[in-house]
């Protein structure tokens, strides 16, 4: 493990050294022409998590208001890629995985895929593109592509054993947010392009198959129209986003009493929903693994009520308008959490939150994930009782 890690440093700081040999010759960031009012090509650069891509909707819809004719494609990894399926506001979606290291060894596959991309998008001659990721990666991959006009966001980078603020030329214009909420973040990078926001409300686009097969689904798992569907996703990509495996449990087994008809939610080699099925005395219906996102997407628009963590998920239930219950603990709800005047949000700051350990350390330093622990089950209970009523 600690040689993986200082493999990754010392490729980023090789990334730094680059970086500034190459800027040597480059101009530095040097702003927009307004006079470019409506851009035939467009390019959004998204390669974070589901999340993160349902909170660059808002910004998407917004460009295609602004340029109605304009050719708008993205670029996203391809595990998101589902969720903007049916998006009418998008041309194209192209793919790419973000994978430089595997198994501490350099991805050769991956830096195959990424020149082969780079070609591809460059030959589209795109006017503007509009890199939402904040990755020094990205920042790269937009500059390699070339555009007129690349816009990104300044902030601070540690490279290796050093740290840059902004990614100088290889945007021709930064932008410096003010905003804490992601989805207002990435409207302040349209302002420069005189575009306006069309509204900050995430988008996603199941289609009428998905409906249907989530239909038959729980048909087949004996749900009937009048059953009271509740979806719970107890996981999240990092263990101390997730709250207790012993309260959710607990919140299944007062649900099922009530004869709600709880579905879980997860990926297909997610741990945390097996787990938890074998610590119910009732059993959930299990569709973890079973749906595409989607279908997921389309289960939690039928559903009375979404519980779960600050993850993909979580978003996909406030694109959907579906009345949710979600827990923060290391990351403020202030940066991600949706807005939704039906979600509702768990937080309780014990004085250490947003956490600076999260993103290195399975628990936090107090030998307990204590943001979490101190939301009982009980409150959480009061809330769907005040729902379902």
């Amino acid at each position: 493990m600690q040689a993986i890690k200082f493999l990754r440093k010392l490729i980023k700081s090789g990334q730094f050294v680059i970086w500034k040999l190459i800027g040597i010759f480059q101009p530095s960031s040097r702003g927009i022409d307004q006079a470019d009012e409506n851009p035939p090509r467009i390019l959004v650069i998204q390669l974070n998590a589901i999340g993160d891509l349902l909170m660059t909707t808002p910004a998407i819809n917004s460009l295609r208001q602004k340029f109605p004719q304009a050719r708008l494609d993205v670029l996203v990894r391809p595990h998101t890629k589902e969720i903007l399926g049916n998006n009418p506001h998008i041309n194209h979606i192209y793919t790419l995985e973000r994978q430089p290291l595997q198994q501490g060894c350099l991805n050769l596959t991956y830096l195959a895929d990424t020149v082969k991309t780079i070609r591809r998008l460059s030959r589209q001659r795109y006017s503007q593109i509009l890199d939402f990721s904040g990755l020094f990666q990205t920042a790269w991959i937009g500059f390699m592509i070339g555009a007129q006009y690349r816009l990104g966001f300044k902030k601070k980078v540690k490279l290796g054993w050093s740290e840059i603020y902004g990614f100088d030329y290889l945007y021709t214009l930064e932008v410096t947010s003010q905003k804490n909420h992601l989805i207002e973040q990435n409207l302040e990078l349209l302002k420069p392009l005189g575009c306006n926001p069309a509204g900050q409300e995430m988008e996603a686009f199941p289609a009428q198959a998905d409906f249907d097969y989530i239909d038959k689904t729980l048909k087949m798992e004996g749900v009937s129209a009048n059953d009271s569907v509740v979806c719970i996703h107890p996981g999240a990509k990092w263990p101390p986003k997730r709250w207790p495996e012993k309260n959710y449990a607990e919140l299944v087994c007062r649900l099922m009493q009530q004869e709600a008809k709880v579905c879980l939610l997860g990926a297909k080699d997610e741990e945390t929903p097996q787990s938890l099925m074998r610590r119910c005395g009732f059993k959930p219906i299990n569709l973890a693994g079973r749906l595409n996102l989607l279908q997921t997407a389309a289960l939690i628009k039928t559903s009375r009520l979404f519980i779960g963590n600050d993850s993909g998920p979580m978003h996909i239930a406030a694109a959907m308008h579906t009345p949710s219950l979600l827990f923060f603990g290391p990351v403020s709800p202030e940066t991600s959490a949706p807005r939704n005047a039906d979600a509702f949000i768990f937080y309780k700051n014990p004085g250490c939150s947003p956490c600076t350990l999260y993103f290195t350390k399975d628990r936090c330093e107090k030998g307990q994930n204590i943001c979490l622990e101190i939301i009982g089950v009980d409150e959480v209970w009061n809330k769907v009782l005040q729902i379902l009523k």
